[in-house]
């Protein structure tokens, strides 16, 4: 997979997947909300989130007939399909964070609790 490919697929799992618990929660008698926004959704920027990434890589240089060299997210692959190529691989790891704004759920009339700290929510991914 490329690195631009799991990096976005994740970043799409991870907001569909607080949308969907946000929605079954409201649809469920829970009383549990996802990222909640106490009496008021004006100061937005307090709910951004960061999502770490931690990914080994492999840089690769890859000759055979249709092959493409590039940067992929590391995975095995095992087996053959009779092809002969030569391949020059570099496994590097980066990590780099992503701010992201997932949709809030109002809570109204409550204040928030003591304690809470919505800058320590983070997403960790390695």
């Amino acid at each position: 997979m490329e690195l631009r490919e799991f990096i976005s697929a994740t970043l799409k799992d991870i907001v569909g997947g607080i949308r969907d618990a946000q929605r079954d929660l409201a649809e469920s008698a829970a009383q549990a909300v996802v990222n909640p926004a106490w009496n008021s959704v004006q100061n937005l920027h307090q709910h951004v989130q960061v999502v770490e990434f931690d990914v080994a890589v492999t840089a690769t240089d890859q000759k055979a007939q249709g092959a493409k060299g590039g940067i992929k997210v590391l995975s095995m692959e095992l087996g053959a399909n009779g092809e002969k190529s030569l391949t020059n691989s570099t496994v590097s790891r980066i990590l780099f964070k992503v701010p992201i704004l997932p949709s809030v759920t109002t809570v109204e009339g409550v204040s928030a609790p003591d304690g809470y700290d919505k800058q320590e929510s983070r997403v960790f991914l390695g």
